[in-house]
């Protein structure tokens, strides 16, 4: 997760608040750590698992490991195990590497979705990932994400693959189900009903998000996220500025239907003193009803 956590917010009296700076963005690395690297993040679940408690724990609290307990880790570790697609997937190239070192295995993390997440909402380990050992074919997907076997650089993870979200949060989904993706129709549409009759039938991000922080009776789901104290508060930034992203692109990337081009050409932008070029064809347009935009604060 990027962006600068400010922990100085939380030293004195009130309520624990999370807040953060900069540009938040999701980054994953490769499947072992650089030499003398210190394992983190998805490499604890393949590298040295036979200390992956101790590893697990000098990672979260580097200055004071033994404040957590080992057998609540244990439990959370076999839990997640047993139970996340996401997980079992770095299992299993744990287990390829185990049986020959040398071998260049990567695995795909697959950003398509064949079926309706609405009735199949808990993917299996093959619809999620794979384990690859050869040149990647033409099948690949532009958002999908290919973790090398060693690599000394992170990627980036798009907001739109589905599993930005639990790769993140594998506590908070603990099957490894999908988080946000396109697609997903909403409960009245079918996934070939045509959008004729209808302006929009599929799901926005924010009402996913409205759907997924949404207090329900145990007895239907157990309120995992907004049960999750302080992670609900993580969550919530999180999300808050998925949301916003996604409204930037597409104020990006449908600026004819703003008709911006009324007030932003060339002559326009000679005028403003943007001489270079570059400047002048990277800029768009954010309207007024943007709420965290310039405009609207004004």
């Amino acid at each position: 997760m990027g962006g600068k956590i400010d922990h100085s917010i939380n030293q004195g009296r009130g309520s624990y608040t999370f807040q953060m700076g900069g540009q938040n963005v999701h980054r994953i690395g490769s499947l072992l750590p650089s030499a003398q690297a210190t394992p983190k993040f998805c490499q604890l679940y393949i590298y040295d698992t036979e200390d992956e408690i101790c590893n697990r724990k000098n990672t979260i609290s580097p200055n004071n490991p033994e404040r957590l307990n080992d057998e609540i880790t244990r439990l959370l570790q076999n839990m997640i195990d047993a139970n996340n697609v996401l997980i079992q997937s770095f299992r299993m190239a744990t287990d390829r590497l185990c049986a020959n070192i040398d071998s260049d295995v990567r695995i795909r993390l697959i950003s398509r979705r064949d079926t309706d997440g609405r009735t199949y909402n808990r993917p299996t380990a093959s619809e999620v990932a794979g384990l690859i050992e050869w040149d990647i074919g033409p099948n690949m997907e532009k958002r999908d994400i290919i973790m090398q076997k060693e690599c000394g650089r992170l990627q980036r993870i798009s907001e739109l693959n589905p599993l930005y979200i639990p790769l993140q949060y594998p506590l908070l989904f603990p099957f490894g189900e999908d988080g946000f993706r396109l697609n997903i129709s909403h409960s009245e549409y079918s996934l070939g009903a045509s959008s004729s009759d209808k302006p929009r039938d599929e799901l926005t991000c924010r009402e996913w998000i409205a759907f997924r922080i949404q207090e329900r009776s145990p007895s239907i789901e157990y309120p995992t996220i907004v049960s999750s104290g302080k992670g609900f508060h993580q969550f919530l930034v999180d999300v808050y500025m998925m949301v916003e992203s996604h409204r930037l692109n597409f104020l990006r990337f449908y600026q004819d239907r703003l008709r911006v081009d009324n007030y932003n050409n060339l002559s326009n932008a000679v005028e403003r003193g943007d001489v270079e070029s570059s400047s002048a064809s990277s800029r768009f347009i954010v309207p007024f009803s943007f709420q965290a935009g310039e405009a609207f604060m004004k």
